[in-house]
């Protein structure tokens, strides 16, 4: 109950021949999907490990393949989250093995851990030079009017980090990720430009350590991370989106207190049951198992309304 699964449109009629992201055909015909009905910019996970320095970053055929060799990128523009964090061979996760992110500095024994999201300084910096060099210098990067430390306003280009905390551990401390995002601040004006810092995750919980950061925006994952979702094991999207807006009209005046503008998140839908191993029971365990929540179209759009 509460799960559509599998949910791929690629195999739908004209969605191109493979389920491929990384192919620009498939590419292009999401990018013309996507400018037809109104999207302005697609913001693509991205990953960075030491592990994998030295070739493509993890996971990145979707966006380096996919979207900058598509022949109509230029119709969308596009933007990064860096989600920094653990590569975990939980997927498909057993039963056993729910919730096994790390929440202390040194992962546990048990932990499934490929690439390690608590990254050195050195390669925090690779990671920038290759994002400014790379990313920031294509025409269809998308960029946000922002206030410099001169006081005036310029577009600049917008960059996301999902659970900032990750970061600030690997570095060491807050005083060494502010370091590190001056450095990358100097990374982006190299190339002609300036960035815009978004802090996705944790800071809707603790906006603390925000002002000596110099973060320019704050913003949350979705729906999943600002709701209680209950009951297990679907809840109601009317429910969900009451709940959200409500969310919302509190991280703002969180944020506001400090002078740093929030951007709320929209969600369709949320099921993480894919991640799952599908011949294991499914219950309310703890991510990627628990409560999923879907929308219709006409649902949505009432939600956007």
């Amino acid at each position: 109950p509460g799960q559509f699964q599998p949910n791929i449109p690629y195999e739908a009629p004209g969605w191109g021949v493979n389920s491929s992201e990384a192919d620009p055909q498939n590419m292009a015909v999401t990018i013309d999907a996507a400018a037809a009905h109104g999207i302005d910019f697609f913001l693509f996970d991205w990953y960075w490990y030491a592990e994998t320095m030295g070739g493509p970053p993890f996971l990145s055929g979707a966006l380096e393949q996919g979207f900058l060799k598509a022949g109509n990128k230029d119709r969308l523009k596009f933007a990064l989250m860096w989600a920094d964090q653990d590569c975990v061979d939980i997927h498909p996760a057993k039963r056993n093995y729910a919730s096994t992110y790390r929440a202390a500095d040194v992962p546990d024994p048990h932990m499934l851990l490929l690439f390690d999201g608590f990254v050195s300084m050195s390669v925090a910096k690779a990671a920038a030079d290759y994002v400014t060099s790379k990313y920031f210098t294509q025409s269809n990067y998308y960029k946000v009017p922002t206030k410099l430390a001169n006081g005036t306003t310029t577009n600049c280009c917008l960059f996301s980090i999902y659970q900032m905390e990750y970061l600030a551990k690997g570095l060491g401390n807050i005083t060494a990720l502010a370091s590190f995002f001056s450095y990358f601040r100097a990374s982006a004006q190299a190339v002609g430009t300036c960035l815009h810092l978004n802090m996705m995750g944790g800071a809707t919980e603790d906006p603390s350590y925000i002002p000596a950061l110099h973060v320019d925006s704050v913003s949350d994952y979705g729906w999943m991370k600002t709701v209680t979702l209950a009951p297990f094991p679907e809840m109601p999207y009317e429910e969900v989106v009451t709940a959200g807006v409500q969310a919302w009209v509190q991280l703002e005046k969180k944020f506001d207190q400090i002078g740093v503008p929030y951007i709320p998140s929209i969600s369709s839908a949320w099921d993480a049951s894919p991640r799952t191993l599908f011949t294991d029971p499914f219950g309310s365990w703890g991510y990627p198992w628990g409560t999923a929540f879907h929308s219709t179209p006409a649902q949505f759009q009432t939600a956007l309304q």
